[in-house]
């Protein structure tokens, strides 16, 4: 029997040619190398948003905001592809020791090396670490140590292109340091160098902006690490960062690089159960990020399910409302109830007040967030958000996971009680009220209807103590590993 050829009904249109005489080209080649060859990494390479900036702002090398916004210098993409073209047994590679290379290997390897930046969190700790404008250079090159040592071991096992870094980029070993440590570390160890903090250009420009744009661009040797990783480093803003991304101004939100980072997590977790090349440091980022919530939130709905009147797919309860299937194979013979499990409809309270201290990583409101996803798996079901400071938002109706889909809007006063009043009174009635807050609010002089419980989720360093709360409340203080609980009276 013959087969016959049948045309597809969908054919995939071409993609567009590398154009391999630009910079744009050459970096697009760059992304798509590091892309296939860092599989781990695949999600924060693909958000990435490339932005050309001429070389005399400053930008002689490649630098990141926490946008994933990677600023990049024609110069500098044009002088990697050179140099890795110059790669040969006469002439081996300073870095790995290879005597050849792909042409993308250099600029490939540099945009990873970008991308862990904001991954790491480094803006966010050099503000916590007090970086100023006579040291951010230091924090840079604490910040490349870090992420470095990790990444040349990685691209030793990736498939080709084979990447790798540039010659003259910041790893311990030139300081006599050891590998695997953090960017603190490596800042307070690496040994003072007036120059490669101020840049020569200090003060031979007119005003600050010319002066550091010429200091840098003298200091930095053509290389990352020398020249500043932009303000996805160390939080120090440039002339040419695009701000938050609006119209016009593509990149990814703040809420959107927690997800990358999760994923990114994910991917590294995976990757270490099928191949022991995983460097320990990542494995060891990969588990703090996904980190499960603090509290068994399981055990705090089965104490909701007597009042509870939703019901989906489980083995909890038995009923004989619905006969179990069993009772066809047995000809009716034996009567059986089938099995269900109680779902409580669950409405969840968020402080976004100013007291929460923002969406910074390990603050208050990150704790929220990781203690509403062990909510949203301990229910199983649709749960209805309020966000809110001294005003109630919108309620938002989430199942699943949050996965973006929680606005946290707020920043000024705390009053809880207006959350509390919206969740009582929208329809449907919920079983259990979760309040997740600091605790800085007025509280209900009265129990809520209905025998409708409310639970408290006290969370941040600052969160007040479980008995300035409700004693007809159930009280749960969660700060960093230590976990408090008050049943209610």
């Amino acid at each position: 029997m013959t087969r016959k050829n049948r045309t597809p009904k969908f054919v995939a249109p071409a993609e567009e040619p590398v154009d391999l005489e630009t910079a744009e080209g050459w970096f697009r080649a760059g992304l798509v190398a590091a892309t296939k060859s860092m599989r781990m990494c695949s999600p924060a390479l693909r958000a990435i948003t490339p932005v050309f900036v001429p070389s005399v702002n400053g930008m002689s090398t490649f630098g990141i905001d926490k946008y994933y916004r990677v600023y990049a210098s024609s110069d500098a993409v044009f002088r990697w592809v050179q140099d890795a073209r110059d790669v040969s047994a006469e002439n081996p590679c300073e870095t790995c020791g290879a005597v050849a290379h792909h042409p993308v290997a250099y600029v490939g390897g540099v945009i990873c090396h970008e991308v862990w930046h904001p991954l790491r969190e480094h803006p966010e700790r050099a503000e916590d670490a007090s970086i100023t404008e006579q040291n951010h250079m230091r924090w840079n090159k604490g910040g490349d140590c870090e992420i470095n040592d990790d990444l040349l071991e990685i691209f030793a096992g990736c498939t080709q292109p084979l990447l790798c870094l540039p010659k003259g980029v910041c790893f311990p070993k030139v300081w006599d340091m050891p590998d695997g440590k953090l960017a603190e570390y490596y800042f307070y160890n690496l040994p003072e160098d007036p120059q490669s903090q101020q840049g020569q250009g200090q003060g031979q420009g007119q005003g600050q902006g010319q002066g550091q744009g010429q200091g840098q661009g003298q200091d930095q040797g053509h290389t990352p690490g020398h020249g500043g990783c932009g303000s996805g480093a160390d939080g120090r803003t440039r002339g040419h960062d695009q701000g938050e991304p609006g119209p016009g101004k593509p990149g990814i939100s703040s809420a959107e690089g927690q997800l990358l980072k999760k994923k990114v997590a994910a991917e590294i977790q995976k990757a270490s159960n099928s191949r022991g090349t995983v460097p320990g440091s990542w494995l060891r980022w990969a588990d703090s990020v996904l980190e499960p919530p603090k509290y068994d939130w399981r055990k705090e709905m089965k104490k909701a399910i007597p009042w509870a009147v939703n019901r989906g797919s489980g083995d909890d309860e038995r009923s004989y409302r619905r006969l179990s299937r069993r009772c066809v194979a047995l000809g009716y013979k034996v009567i059986m109830g089938s099995t269900f499990r109680p779902k409580p409809v669950v409405k969840v309270g968020f402080d976004t007040s100013g007291s929460m201290g923002g969406d910074q990583a390990g603050g208050a409101i990150a704790v929220g967030v990781s203690e509403v996803e062990g909510i949203l798996r301990a229910v199983g079901a649709e749960v209805h958000v309020i966000v809110g400071d001294a005003a109630a938002m919108k309620t938002q109706k989430i199942t699943g996971s949050l996965k973006g889909k929680l606005s946290l809007d707020g920043g000024g006063g705390t009053d809880m009680r207006v959350l509390i009043d919206q969740a009582v009174n929208e329809y449907p009635p919920p079983n259990v009220v979760i309040i997740v807050t600091d605790g800085e609010t007025p509280w209900p002089s009265q129990k809520l209807p209905n025998k409708c419980r409310l639970v408290i989720c006290l969370v941040g360093n600052h969160a007040v103590g479980v008995n300035s709360c409700p004693p007809w409340a159930t009280v749960i203080k969660v700060i960093g590993d230590d976990i408090e609980a008050r049943q209610a009276t």
